[in-house]
């Protein structure tokens, strides 16, 4: 008899900072894969739209 032991790797992501084309379409995209995720700063630098999108977990 053999054992198998099955390894898994988590990979943790704690926020992402956000600045495309369409930032509200690619938020939605972030919160449907982390659903506890928000928007946690955000403003315009050089007419540009940004957003710092995550959650507090570290």
């Amino acid at each position: 008899m053999t054992i198998v032991q099955t390894r898994v790797i988590a990979s943790l992501m704690e926020h992402i900072n956000l600045s495309c084309k369409d930032i509200d379409a690619t938020k939605n995209f972030y919160q449907t894969i982390f659903p506890d995720w928000y928007v946690r700063a955000e403003g315009v630098f050089n007419g540009e739209r940004w957003m710092h999108f995550g959650n507090n977990q570290f």
